[in-house]
């Protein structure tokens, strides 16, 4: 795998996130939050706050990674272009993984709390 292939693949990582985190800006203040009571309020907002969290880590790496990569010209040790690559594509691997994981937990337990609120 080439080093551009890496790069391309850390920004599809950090674009991934970001889209994540947009897609939940508006649920902070959705009907359901507006109409919870201060504790489902707070559950709602503790929710949409640990996603953001765990995305923003995980675009924080992807930046650091891809800068890295920036130091990898073709005069580069053998050895530590294929230790970027690999930790690279592993990174990449499991993070698009967990990624969706967190997101499909975080709409799992948002309807959950719809339903209670709407109840």
């Amino acid at each position: 795998m080439s080093i551009s292939t890496i790069k391309l693949l850390l920004i599809g990582i950090f674009i991934l996130t970001v889209m994540v985190i947009l897609g939940t800006i508006k649920l902070k203040s959705c009907p359901g939050i507006v109409k919870a009571t201060k504790e489902q309020r707070i559950k709602g907002i503790g929710l949409i706050k640990s996603l953001w969290k765990k995305q923003i880590i995980i675009s924080s790496v992807a930046i650091a990674l891809y800068l890295i990569t920036f130091m990898v010209n073709d005069k580069t040790e053998d050895m530590f272009l294929k230790t970027i690559i690999l930790l690279s594509s592993a990174f990449v691997a499991g993070s698009g993984f967990y990624i969706v994981y967190c997101y499909n937990k975080f709409k799992g337990n948002f309807s959950k709390l719809m339903d209670e609120i709407y109840k």
